[in-house]
């Protein structure tokens, strides 16, 4: 039995909010790793990285994100097109159901339901970022 499977309702819930809310957040990634970049950059003198324990902590710092990105980026990927709009919708453009059902043209309850065999999907491809 996968581990999907055996996990309770609540679980599932909170793991699906986690996911929503990476979902939510994928713009602000990517903008974090851009300034985290950008500060590294700014620490290091010459043509030597300075080797400190603040330089360490940004660059652990700016794998989270780049791994969240990477993870969800290999995710849509699998998705279908009607999947990948819907996310691209609700989550990064966090337009509401009714919106998104009004530009993709289906009702609000039929994308509840690709909602909701969507999440289901991504709990299993996204399980690496849950308790990220």
């Amino acid at each position: 039995m996968l581990w999907y499977e055996t996990i309770s309702e609540g679980e599932k819930k909170t793991y699906i909010k986690r996911i929503e809310f990476h979902l939510r957040n994928w713009k602000n990634y990517k903008a974090a790793v851009v300034n985290l970049e950008r500060r590294m950059e700014k620490e290091d003198t010459g043509s030597f990285v300075k080797e400190t324990e603040a330089h360490y902590q940004l660059d652990a710092e700016k794998r989270v994100y780049q791994f969240l990105l990477e993870s969800m980026e290999t995710a849509l990927a699998e998705l279908d097109e009607m999947e990948r709009t819907l996310v691209e919708y609700r989550y990064i453009r966090n337009w509401s159901m009714g919106k998104c059902a009004m530009e993709i043209g289906y009702s609000e309850k039929t994308l509840f339901l690709l909602k909701k065999a969507l999440l289901d999907k991504l709990l299993v491809s996204l399980a690496a970022i849950t308790n990220i």
